[in-house]
């Protein structure tokens, strides 16, 4: 069996949160 990678990239999670995150939150957690 092969091993697989998961990889999560803080778009995708971002994404996946209900509740509004102000862009400058996102640009400070990015950064």
């Amino acid at each position: 069996m092969e091993k697989v990678k998961i990889i999560e990239c803080p778009r995708d999670a971002m994404q996946g949160i209900k509740d509004w995150i102000p862009t400058e939150n996102k640009i400070q957690y990015i950064q």
